[in-house]
């Protein structure tokens, strides 16, 4: 299975995406869910993701800043901005 990452500060967003995705049958698996690119991080370490989805407008830290530092600290991952 495909671990992924969720992160959107309105958590309506989030919600949403996670609920109305077949994610089994993608055979991924949503392993969190954060609101700010540092909450984002400090779930990645913990549990680093495979797929990383991302809003781009993030408090703070944008989207595509957050998924620099992804890479950063996890080089083995590829990235792909959609």
């Amino acid at each position: 299975m495909i671990r992924v990452l969720i992160v959107d500060d309105e958590e309506r967003q989030r919600n949403g995406l996670i609920r109305h995705v077949n994610w089994e049958r993608y055979r991924m698996v949503i392993t969190g869910e954060a609101e700010s690119a540092q909450q984002a991080l400090e779930l990645a370490a913990e549990n680093p993701p495979d797929l990383l989805i991302t809003d781009i407008r993030l408090i703070g830290t944008d989207g595509l800043e957050l998924s620099i530092m992804h890479i950063i600290i996890h080089p083995w991952l590829l990235s792909k901005t959609i």
